[in-house]
């Protein structure tokens, strides 16, 4: 009787045993691209989550505790930063992913080279913004954050960097033990300046200090591909990648009119309680952007490797990809704007109700952000940079041209109103060439996705209408869309499930 019981615990225990080492293998190791994609995927997710629950739970408490305005100049400090940081990545890290993946192999001159570049370019844009963007504020009480933010972005621009190495190696396991560090730490101490200070300065400060906790780990993490990376420089190379990089150069300044010329104009137009109102509008759909980021991180390896090798197999992971995220982002969307005005009041308060239609305008984006976020990697894949730069140019003009039309006559609607615009004339233009490169398609993919939701949106709106509790309704609206896909046998389900076993 007690060998059974010393059998039966020991084939138990084996069975666990067995449970783990599958589980370690899953989580830690590669097998294949469909598992190292999900791997890196889940490890992303993670991380990002982590980050972005951290980053908007602080953002929603500094906005409630600041007010619309002292967020708002916070927000426009950030904005203004950020627009003179144009340069300060010119495409070096994604060059490094691509060429060393296409080689297999990560070679210490192209990591000094890189770094080398990186630093200099990090070093006069932290310059920029210290004795440069001062003199472009239309909003006083941001000048003091400059200094602070330009030391912020330097040190989130080394630790990004240091992770380029591990995303080489698709090691996103370690990647996100940095993200999730370097966030806890954030949330510490933002809490605590925001708690004791009470100021759009103590907030920035807080969030430069735990950037360089976060540098300092990534550092200890990759000091065998630091050590002696000084000495490594090649001038030759250098030049190619600064030659190979001027078109991301170009394309990077087209993003960052496209990314900040909001903010700015509502800024001089309309002062920081305009800012306020749109930065807390477009933070939950940053949030929603999270998603679309992290797959395209996790497959910009295999597509450069698919790519060089003129494989069939970019167009397929392509569809694959683009269709997951819509399998997720149109529910998400319509959700969304069925449930805005709750959304907005519970995360800021009825002082930001004003935000309500600018985020339902800019949820928008998310059905254009996340197909483009694969036709990025097509066109780094591919090396066609050059070719996007005139209808990038065009986008980020319509970009200037619209918000100087429209923000004077709508106010933060106008704003939203020309993001939805300019983004999805982008991206238009990007799956039109790209599907000349690569062939795919997407809408096919979509029947099963669209039914189920319009089912679901049809529930969602009969839940408000009846006064549901918003959270009850996200909810039971989720649950019955993923069941409808399961009942009329969406394959992507099938396909995530098998990638995950």
């Amino acid at each position: 009787m007690g060998t059974k019981n010393r059998s039966g615990g020991g084939a138990k225990a084996n069975v666990g045993t067995k449970m783990m080492n599958k589980l370690r293998r899953f989580l830690f190791h590669h097998t294949s691209t469909s598992q190292t994609i999900i791997k890196n995927t889940f490890w992303l997710s993670a991380s990002q989550l982590i980050r972005k629950i951290i980053k908007l739970a602080i953002t929603v408490y500094a906005a409630r505790i600041l007010g619309v305005e002292g967020y708002g100049v916070f927000a426009y400090a950030v904005g203004l930063a950020g627009f003179f940081t144009i340069f300060s990545d010119i495409g070096i890290s994604g060059l490094l992913i691509r060429n060393s993946s296409a080689e297999n192999e990560i070679k210490p001159e192209h990591i000094s080279t890189s770094l080398y570049i990186k630093l200099t370019l990090l070093g006069l844009s932290a310059l920029l913004i210290f004795y440069v963007a001062p003199f472009f504020s239309n909003i006083q009480e941001a000048i003091p954050l400059l200094s602070v933010i330009a030391i912020l972005i330097l040190l989130d621009g080394l630790r990004d960097f240091s992770v380029t190495i591990l995303r080489i190696n698709e090691r996103m396991e370690l990647e996100a033990a940095i993200d999730t560090f370097t966030n806890i730490v954030t949330l510490a101490l933002g809490t605590f300046a925001i708690l004791a200070y009470r100021s759009p300065l103590s907030l920035a400060i807080a969030f430069t200090v735990a950037s360089g906790f976060g540098l300092a780990l990534s550092s200890l993490l990759l000091r065998k591909y630091l050590s002696g990376i000084w000495s490594h420089f090649n001038k030759q190379l250098a030049r190619k990648l600064l030659a190979d990089a001027w078109p991301f150069a170009i394309t990077i300044l087209f993003g960052a009119v496209m990314m900040n010329t909001d903010i700015l104009m509502l800024g001089w137009l309309k002062g920081a309680t305009a800012v306020g109102l749109y930065s807390a509008a477009i933070k939950p759909v940053q949030a929603i952007y999270l998603i679309s980021g992290i797959l395209a991180i996790s497959t910009l390896p295999k597509i450069s490797k698919f790519a060089r090798q003129n494989s069939e197999k970019v167009g397929a992971l392509v569809e694959k990809s683009i269709s997951s995220l819509l399998l997720i982002g149109i529910p998400l969307t319509i959700g969304g704007l069925v449930v805005g005005e709750e959304i907005i009041a519970a995360l800021y308060g009825a002082d930001y109700l004003g935000a309500v239609l600018t985020f339902q305008i800019i949820l928008l984006t998310v059905l254009v952000a996340f197909p483009m976020s694969m036709m990025s990697n097509l066109i780094l894949s591919y090396d066609m940079q050059r070719k996007f730069l005139a209808p990038l140019a065009t986008a980020a003009a319509s970009d200037v041209v619209l918000n100087a039309m429209l923000i004077p006559k709508f106010d933060i609607v106008g704003a939203a109103i020309t993001t939805l615009v300019t983004q999805a004339l982008a991206i238009t233009i990007a799956i039109r060439m790209m599907k000349k490169v690569s062939p795919f398609t997407i809408f096919p993919h979509l029947k099963k996705i669209l039914l189920a939701t319009i089912i679901m949106a049809t529930l969602t709106i009969t839940m408000k209408l009846f006064s549901f509790n918003f959270a009850i309704n996200i909810v039971v609206s989720a649950s019955i869309y993923f069941t409808l896909l399961k009942i009329l046998k969406e394959p992507l389900l099938r396909q995530i499930r098998a990638g995950v076993k």
